[in-house]
């Protein structure tokens, strides 16, 4: 089994971020871009230690489920599933429960 090193994910994760940004127009490349970063996500587990990279993330995907086609919102919402499954422990700060 090969390892992959730091510097090609994070080149993996800027094509993905660039298909997956608001500016993609092309529906395919932004549904791709998604369904790339869902198979992506577990090998992501270091890189995504990084807060800010984390945080960017995050925030990403939350656009594309908001995204007005719903094959984008569907797979975005598949990747927000297994990036909080990969990330809890990251994330469970940042959870207010109520009162």
């Amino acid at each position: 089994m090969s390892v992959i090193d730091e510097k090609t994910i994070e080149n993996i994760l800027m094509g993905i971020l660039l298909g997956m940004a608001k500016s993609e127009q092309n529906l395919e490349v932004k549904l791709l871009a998604a369904r790339a970063l869902l198979n992506a996500l577990q090998f992501m587990n270091g890189l995504l230690e990084k807060e800010n990279i984390r945080l960017y993330l995050l925030d990403l995907i939350v656009a594309c489920a908001l995204d007005a086609h719903s094959e984008v919102q569907t797979t975005a919402l598949q990747v927000l599933i297994d990036f909080v499954k990969y990330q809890y422990h990251n994330l469970l700060p940042n959870v207010q429960v109520p009162l």
